[in-house]
C-alpha cells in the first residue's frame, strides 16, 4: 500500500470566479449603446494582433518566479509553475525531475540492501491537482509546496531555513538543546516555537500529529525509517527524509540546501547560497593545495 496523499489547502475560490465573471460580462457589455465600429467606417479594416486572448491570458499567468507564499489562482496545465529549478551536481544521494505543476525527488535511504528503490516524494504546486501515481510514482509520500508550517526534526536542516530567508515558515523544532543556528534559537525565544522530540532527541509522535504541521522532516536513521514515515503519512502528516550525512564530500553535503528549498520553493536562493559555499571551499582549497 502506498502512501496516502494528502492536501494541504482546499481553497474555496467561488468568489474569486464570480468576480471574473462579472468583469468579463461587464467587459462584453461595455459601450453596448455606440454604434457599431463595422458600420460607421467600413473601410478601415482591424488591427491585426500577434498573439490571440488566449496566448495573453497563458503570458498573464506564467510566473516569473517560483511562488514562495500562496497557491495558484487559475490553474493551466501549460503553465510551468517552476521557472527556478535546481540540479544537483555534488551530491550524490538526491536526485529532482520538474513536471509543470509538481516535482520528483528522490532520496537514497542509507544503510538499506543494495539495489532498493529510492525514498520518493510528490511535491504538488498548491492550487494545482495531484498527478497520477502509478509506475514509479507508486506509493510515493505526497505533499504541496510551498509548504508554510515545517517541522524539522533534525539540526541540519535548520541553518538552510535561515540561508533560504524563510524562517517563518519554520513551525517547530526536535529539541531545542540541540540547536546551534543563532537565527532560530532567536525564533525559539521570541516566537516560542516548540519541541517535538524529548531530551533525547526521540520524536513525540502525539504532538507532532495533534500539531499537524504541512510539512515533517525527520532524519534517515533507523531499521523503522519508513514505517516511521508511512505511520506519519497516514496520519496526516507528510513527512519526508533528510540523509546529507551519507555524502562523501563536503559540497555534497553542502549542496542539500537545494534539497530543503525544494518544498519551499525557494530553489533560486539556494542556488546563490550554495554558490557562495562552492566559491570559498574553492578558494580555500586553493590555499592549501600544497
Amino acid at each position: 500500500m502506498g502512501f496516502p496523499v494528502l492536501s494541504r489547502r482546499a481553497r474555496v475560490r467561488a468568489a474569486i470566479a464570480t468576480t471574473l465573471a462579472s468583469t468579463l460580462l461587464l467587459a462584453g457589455c461595455a459601450g453596448g449603446d455606440e454604434p457599431d465600429a463595422a458600420l460607421t467606417d467600413p473601410a478601415t479594416p482591424p488591427a491585426a494582433s500577434a498573439t490571440t486572448p488566449a496566448d495573453e491570458a497563458v503570458a498573464a499567468a506564467a510566473p516569473a518566479a517560483n511562488l514562495t507564499d500562496g497557491c495558484v489562482d487559475a490553474y493551466d496545465e501549460t503553465v510551468d509553475y517552476f521557472p527556478e529549478k535546481v540540479t544537483f551536481d555534488e551530491a550524490s544521494g538526491v536526485s529532482v525531475t520538474y513536471a509543470n505543476a509538481y516535482k520528483v525527488v528522490e532520496v537514497a535511504v542509507p544503510f538499506s540492501e543494495e539495489g532498493a528503490p529510492p525514498f520518493t516524494a510528490v511535491l504538488v504546486q498548491c492550487g494545482t491537482p495531484t498527478p497520477e501515481l502509478s509506475g514509479d510514482l507508486e506509493g510515493a509520500v505526497v505533499a504541496e509546496v510551498p509548504a508554510m508550517e515545517v517541522v524539522s526534526m533534525t539540526t541540519v536542516n535548520l541553518p538552510h531555513f535561515d540561508a533560504l530567508d524563510a524562517l517563518d515558515h519554520l513551525a517547530g523544532v526536535g529539541t531545542s538543546a540541540f540547536v546551534t543556528t543563532p537565527a532560530v534559537l532567536d525564533a525559539i525565544e521570541s516566537r516560542g516555537l516548540e519541541d517535538f522530540a524529548d531530551t533525547n532527541g526521540a520524536a513525540d509522535r502525539e504532538r507532532i500529529i495533534g500539531a499537524s504541521p504541512e510539512l515533517l522532516i525527520i532524519d534517515a536513521f533507523g531499521a523503522t525509517l519508513l514505517d516511521d514515515v508511512r505511520s506519519f503519512a497516514e496520519a496526516g502528516v507528510p513527512t519526508v527524509i533528510n540523509a546529507d550525512f551519507d555524502e562523501a564530500s563536503p559540497l555534497g553535503r553542502a549542496e542539500w540546501v537545494k534539497y530543503s528549498s525544494l518544498f519551499l520553493n525557494r530553489e533560486a536562493a539556494a542556488t546563490a547560497t550554495y554558490a557562495e559555499v562552492a566559491d570559498a571551499y574553492a578558494a580555500t582549497a586553493a590555499e592549501v593545495a600544497d
